[in-house]
């Protein structure tokens, strides 16, 4: 289960670092999503 969480958080990221080349103001989301997916996963344990 803790396995796909974190897959699917690797290739949102992915995808998220991919579209922030292209749209500047996307990196700004990323750097807020970033930890709170870090926050959500240990939350979730």
């Amino acid at each position: 289960m803790r396995l796909a969480v974190l897959l699917v958080l690797t290739v949102l990221s992915l995808t998220g670092v991919a579209v922030a080349m292209f749209v500047p103001g996307w990196m700004d989301l990323l750097l807020l999503a970033g930890p709170s997916a870090l926050a959500a996963l240990l939350l979730l344990g």
